[in-house]
């Protein structure tokens, strides 16, 4: 199968799902003009890593992978079939993105039914890339209904450049996956999340919850009612990267917005960027934010049934799914407008 690395979203995200779901279907794949119009090309320290975390579970051979390579064959079909829970440790030089390694192994955990455990050292906490927090707390919920168990623990914070961070990922996975009905949030219950400070960012933090709880109250209503805040705030000591994570929780769902700082941007920029983001979501009256609808389509498309699910605008992420599974596997989301939301729906392949 060959399938083109530049098209609509054309980044990694082409790239960790072609072999994931190559391992697991056991096909070659050849993937080329990789990331072709990126700014830097060609694979990354980072989809490296993901690559061979893929080929060493399924011991399939990769020879002379190098840096900013354009075309990529990966020979699913020499994979072994792995039936035994997975027990592996990966390591990445520098600040790669802990938990885009996860994404790219996670459509393989849940894949195989028992009690997996992932270790992964790099950046916690990253730009553009899922957080641990997000993973617990949004998808993990979520992907209980599909009868998986996810749980991500944050063992070691660390961010760019330095890297030396580590998570922990254990997965639970049945021998069929359920499919999901995911469309009415319920009645709203709270506002929760965590605000997270560098080194000597103890005093502002201070101010900076009072901003955000008093912003919750004014602007997240329902029925006219503000929702309870329990928002929480801490410093770490591993140098002055801040992190954002808010969400709130409905009867069925969660709905976040989680964001890392960019470069210099002031804690207060940081904080107005995430609420303008989860004021967004909240409006749209979908159960699934902008992040978990894109981390929901391959279990959708992995599961024993018809799965439905509720959402905002489809994003660019999103939209290459729903290209990338069509081409992988044959199958075909349909998006259903429904107001001021969408529904995503399909029919599992397994």
């Amino acid at each position: 199968m060959e399938i083109d690395g530049s098209q609509l979203e054309g980044g990694g995200q082409i790239i960790r799902t072609c072999c994931s779901i190559a391992s697991i279907k056991h096909f070659d794949i050849m993937i080329h003009s990789i990331r072709k119009n990126r700014p830097k090309p060609g694979l990354a320290d980072q989809h490296i890593v993901c690559i061979k975390s893929i080929g060493e579970i399924f011991g399939i051979p990769l020879e002379n992978i190098r840096l900013k390579q354009l075309e990529l064959l990966f020979e699913g079909s020499k994979g072994k079939n792995v039936k035994e829970p997975i027990v592996k440790t990966f390591k990445m030089k520098g600040a790669g993105s802990c938990c885009l390694v996860l994404q790219s192994l996670l459509p393989i955990l849940i894949s195989i039914e028992g009690s997996h455990q992932i270790s992964i050292h790099g950046g916690t906490h990253a730009l553009w890339a899922p957080t641990p927090e997000f993973y617990n707390d949004i998808l993990s919920p979520t992907l209980k209904l599909m009868g998986i168990t996810l749980n991500v623990q944050l063992k070691k914070y660390r961010f760019f450049p330095k890297g030396g961070g580590e998570i922990e990922c254990l997965v639970q996975s049945p021998s069929s996956i359920q499919p999901i009905k995911l469309i009415e949030r319920g009645n709203g219950i709270k506002i929760s999340g965590q605000i997270v400070g560098g080194k000597g960012d103890d005093e502002e933090i201070i101010s900076i919850l009072q901003f955000v709880k008093k912003e919750c109250r004014k602007n997240i209503r329902i029925n006219g009612e503000p929702l309870v805040c329990e928002v929480d705030g801490m410093c770490h000591s591993n140098g002055k990267t801040k992190y954002v994570e808010l969400y709130i929780e409905f009867e069925h769902c969660r709905i976040s917005s989680c964001c890392v700082q960019e470069n210099n941007e002031t804690f207060k920029n940081l904080i107005t960027r995430t609420l303008n983001k989860l004021y967004e979501e909240f409006e749209h009256g979908g159960c699934c934010d902008e992040y978990l609808q894109d981390q929901l389509l391959i279990p959708m498309a992995l599961a024993n049934g018809h799965s439905m699910i509720s959402c905002g605008k489809i994003s660019l992420h999103s939209e290459t799914m729903f290209v990338l599974l069509k081409q992988l596997l044959g199958i075909t989301f349909n998006v259903i407008p429904q107001g001021s939301y969408n529904i995503i729906e399909c029919s599992g392949s397994k």
